[in-house]
């Protein structure tokens, strides 16, 4: 009797031992406990000034701002219900059992942005319960698909291990997995921030794949990833695109949706090219060089207008130096290119990139008068002012060269 007794007891011990660390190591593995968690970036983020809010609570919101994919005339079947927290209105997936048939996509079409949506998975539609599968999306541009799905099978018993595949949730789906698995219980609200690069055209062939960086629950999953494939919605390719949400037959709700229009702010600031030096070769033996320094990021573009006659081709260059270089050193690289190595210490570029045929383009030539060179070579040559335009042209992320015009001197040998 005294052995059983010490038995039935050890065990009932062991058991409240377990069940009271539960909710420790639920803890231990949350979010807030991953390493570089970052709570601005969670649940609750605030827009800011200038981002667009396409659902506010309201059904005019949605109205207004939304459309059905993939017919944008089939009426809105999405429904406004009751925040399961007891706060307000929140969106509801609602429409066909199958995936892509009943999706909600923006009307305003975005290449660059920022964004942030918040979502709840509460598993079957229709009962308020968070008990069973649910599965929808977030889709950047209506190309790519953040995936939203809860554990299944064996992976439900202990969703905070969960090796994430491919299809699960905070994947670009079918293309990458999270880096860090930054599960929440179903019913409880969970967010993707994330910060999207469109993909670079030269007509119809891609010259820089779409990147982004997200964050899941304020843990960041996936920092500056390649991003190609499409998985539904529209096919890759140049065209801006809206933010969708995916019905995919399960009840999943979302609230504090918002995207910060990142091209209309980089329009908006790359009005000019920012010039410090302009130089000119020597008069008439050599081609017409004209540099831009563009010292923010330490960068040099170098436009070269041949002078063997008057039909003035121009190739450019772009030299990318290490964040560390003087504007002193930069000035002394530029004085080097047209100066046979006057300065003998000057900074090196990390890379020089040649800028892609007609990237730059004469628009007009005049000539001004004659000159003679009264040097070595002696020799007359005709005076020209040529006007030219530059296209814009993407160097590296956050920075690209934007499209202006300038003039420049150039001088031919008369024949």
């Amino acid at each position: 009797m005294k052995v059983q007794w010490i038995i039935t007891n050890v065990t009932f011990l062991a058991l409240l031992l377990f069940v009271s660390s539960t909710p420790a190591v639920a803890q231990k593995k949350s979010p807030e406990q991953k390493p570089g968690y970052d709570k601005s970036k969670d649940v609750g983020a605030n827009a800011p000034k200038g981002a667009d809010v396409p659902f506010d609570g309201s059904q005019q919101s949605i109205k207004a701002n939304w459309e059905m994919w993939p017919k944008s005339k089939m009426p809105i079947t999405w429904s406004l219900v009751d925040n399961p927290d007891g706060n307000g209105k929140v969106l509801m997936t609602n429409g066909g059992k199958r995936w892509g048939t009943h999706d909600l996509v923006t009307k305003k079409k975005y290449t660059d942005f920022e964004g942030h949506v918040d979502f709840v998975m509460m598993g079957q539609r229709g009962d308020d319960k968070v008990e069973g599968y649910a599965n929808s999306g977030v889709y950047l541009q209506n190309r790519y698909e953040l995936q939203i799905e809860s554990p299944k099978g064996k992976d439900a018993k202990d969703p905070y291990s969960w090796k994430i595949g491919p299809h699960g949730i905070g994947a670009f789906c079918m293309e990458r997995v999270p880096d860090v698995n930054a599960w929440r219980p179903n019913g409880q609200w969970q967010s993707f921030h994330f910060l999207f690069t469109a993909a670079r055209w030269e007509g119809d062939k891609v010259i820089e794949p779409a990147r982004a960086t997200v964050w899941w629950n304020g843990v960041k999953i996936h920092d500056n990833v390649q991003i190609k494939h499409a998985n539904g919605g529209v096919a890759v390719g140049p065209s801006p695109e809206g933010l969708k949400l995916q019905e995919h037959g399960q009840d999943v709700r979302f609230r504090n949706i918002w995207i910060f229009d990142r091209s209309a702010k980089q329009k908006k600031d790359l009005k000019k090219p920012e010039k410090l030096e302009i130089r000119h070769s020597m008069l008439g033996y050599r081609d017409t060089l004209v540099f831009y320094l563009f010292k923010k990021q330490r960068l040099i573009l170098v436009m070269s207008i041949d002078n063997k006659d008057e039909t003035f081709p121009v190739t450019g260059q772009v030299h990318l130096f290490d964040q560390e270089t003087s504007e002193e050193g930069l000035k002394k690289w530029i004085n080097n290119q047209h100066s046979d190595g006057l300065f003998p210490d000057v900074p090196k570029p990390l890379t020089t990139k040649n800028l892609p045929k007609g990237f730059c383009k004469v628009t007009s030539f005049k000539q001004t008068g004659t000159s003679k060179n009264p040097g070595p070579r002696k020799a007359t040559y005709k005076d020209f002012k040529l006007t030219f335009s530059i296209s814009a042209q993407n160097i590296r992320k956050g920075f690209k060269i934007p499209a202006f015009s300038d003039t420049a001197g150039v001088h031919v040998e008369s024949k």
